[in-house]
């Protein structure tokens, strides 16, 4: 039985690229497993004074559930949602 080859005019072609290069390659893939990935500290912390600022400025302006959470400390105010929302 004869072995044929295959040549450059019967050759398949390859699958055209789907990224330009390898840091493109690598955006896609961090993209694609984000969540695989746990949030970092730094982002947390910002969130963090961003939502013991919003707890203050409705306290200011009247929230009764507000006033009850607000604190000298922003970790006092996180405890204070925390004991809010948790399930005894």
């Amino acid at each position: 039985m004869k072995q044929t080859t295959l040549t450059a005019a019967t050759a398949p072609m390859p699958r055209p690229k789907k990224h330009s290069d390898n840091a493109a390659r690598q955006r896609a893939y961090r993209e694609r497993n984000i969540h695989k990935k746990p949030p970092k500290q730094s982002d947390l912390a910002v969130l963090s004074l961003a939502l013991c600022a919003a707890v203050r400025f409705s306290a200011m302006a009247g929230n009764e559930t507000a006033l009850k959470l607000t604190a000298e400390r922003d970790e006092q105010v996180l405890r204070n949602l925390i004991s809010l929302y948790s399930v005894e």
